[in-house]
């Protein structure tokens, strides 16, 4: 039975319309790139891991450079030169620079100034400190003067004591002379009185006698004004000696206080000139100029150059006379070094010569962090090619016996990379590549000779497949 037309109506519009939906969405385009975009992010993930994961390390073959040590050799160290002598020389007071005296490389001796501070002020003071002095000194001169005429006053007063005490014993027996003929002109008066009045002698006699009494007590009573006032002569002698050791003290107490505020002025002018001294940055110690860090016009303090961003020490200087070679050594491997062991010393910067060493030093800690020990080589035979922190590697000997000068090596020619004028070769070290420039020397029955930039135990690429770039990874095939 057919159906009824209404029903095939609803029927119709209930059907899905594939080409609206696609028209609604502007067509099929996008879903196509959204697909293709999922499938790119996929692949470089699974490129990314292919590379870092998945991928397999390229092949290199290597050269295991032998040790060539002149004699035996217990190990290779790498390290830096390194001045055992050196200052990092500030400024004691802050200041503005005003000159700098010397550049770098300039050698210098102990105390050599190196810069000037401004020091119109500090200048200032150490000339008035000067003046301050010339004065108390003038001040201290005339008051040990005065002390030195009091003292004179005294030996003066001390000399009138003994004068008026050597005429002291005179008058006295002044006095008892006088006593003596007072006494008899007395007896001599009464006699004569008594022979007047008894009519044996005239009145004439018994007037002179009388007179003569008189004289002699007259006489008398001068002596005894002489001895008081000799005595009085001796005590103002002795007041005028104790007056005068008082002048004394108070001078000597003027004098020792004209001493102290010389002994201050001299204070205040010592204290001027060391600021003054201060101003003049110097030297401690005779050497080379490694690091100039300051110019005229900065401001500079103790703690280093105030305008600038720098900061530290305004001049290094270094005693190239004490320059050592200071290497790392693993601690595991300390126990083959001992003081005084010989070693061979090649400097990067000095290619073409081996300086004989001597282990003078294994500092007696170790970096926990690297597991090694530093240890200082001492230079004998140093020259004026060597500078600080020049890099170097020391080979420590067996037999210091043995001859020192040759340090080549021997590599398959086709290890050399040429560049430029330039030769290097590949060192892989920790399973990454590293390029290494060297000095060669001659070549003999395919092999090159390395004079300088590598050394025993290095393993140096010989051939593989694909470029090498620096710190690339890499698996080691030994040849």
């Amino acid at each position: 039975m057919p159906e009824p037309a209404s029903a095939s109506a609803d029927l119709g519009r209930l059907a899905i319309r594939r080409d609206d939906d696609d028209a609604r969405a502007g067509g099929p385009f996008p879903k196509l790139a959204a697909a293709v975009a999922a499938l790119a992010l996929l692949g470089a993930g699974g490129w990314a891991a292919w590379t870092n994961l998945l991928k397999p390390l390229p092949s290199v073959r290597v050269f295991r450079v032998p040790a060539t040590a002149s004699g035996p050799k217990t190990l290779d160290a790498s390290g830096y030169l390194v001045p055992q002598r050196r200052a990092e020389v500030a400024t004691k007071v802050a200041g503005v620079i005003a000159k700098v005296f010397v550049e770098e490389g300039d050698s210098v001796t102990e105390q050599q100034p190196l810069a000037q501070l401004a020091d119109d002020a500090e200048q200032a003071q150490k000339k008035e400190a000067e003046v301050a002095v010339r004065e108390a000194k003038a001040l201290q001169v005339s008051a040990w003067k005065g002390r030195e005429e009091a003292v004179a006053q005294v030996e003066w007063a001390r000399k009138a004591v003994e004068e008026a005490e050597a005429a002291c014993p005179g008058a006295a027996k002044a006095v008892e002379e006088a006593v003596a003929r007072r006494d008899e002109a007395r007896k001599d008066w009464e006699r004569k009185k008594n022979l007047f009045e008894s009519k044996d002698i005239g009145e004439g006699e018994r007037d002179a006698a009388e007179a003569a009494w008189k004289a002699a007590e007259a006489r008398h009573g001068q002596a005894e004004s002489n001895l008081t006032a000799a005595e009085a002569r001796v005590r103002q002698a002795k007041a005028n000696v104790f007056a005068a050791e008082a002048a004394v003290a108070t001078a000597t107490a003027s004098a020792e206080a004209a001493d102290a505020r010389t002994e201050a002025a001299e204070a205040r002018l010592r204290q001027a000139e060391i600021r003054v001294e201060e101003m003049t940055i110097r030297s401690p110690i005779a050497g080379r100029v490694t690091a100039r860090k300051v110019h005229p016009g900065e401001a500079a303090s103790p703690a280093g150059i105030v305008t600038g961003t720098r900061g530290g020490a305004l001049f290094t200087v270094a005693d190239f006379s004490t320059l050592e070679a200071e290497v790392d050594v693993n601690e595991s491997r300390l126990s083959e070094l001992r003081e005084g062991q010989p070693a061979r010393v090649a400097v990067d910067a000095v290619p073409s010569k081996r300086y004989r060493g001597e282990l003078r030093q294994i500092v007696p800690t170790a970096d926990r962090q690297r597991a090694v020990v530093k240890v200082r080589v001492r230079l004998l035979d140093a020259d004026a090619s060597l500078m600080p922190e020049m890099a170097l590697r020391v080979s420590f000997l067996q037999d210091g016996a043995a001859p020192v000068e040759s340090a080549a090596v021997l590599i398959p020619r086709e290890a050399v990379v040429r560049s430029g004028g330039a030769t290097a070769v590949w060192i892989v070290a920790d399973g990454k590549a590293s390029r290494r420039d060297v000095e060669l020397g001659a070549e003999k029955d395919g092999k090159v000779e390395v004079k300088r930039g590598i050394s025993g135990g290095d393993a140096v690429v010989t051939g593989n497949d694909v470029p090498l770039a620096e710190g690339m990874k890499v698996k080691v095939e030994e040849k």
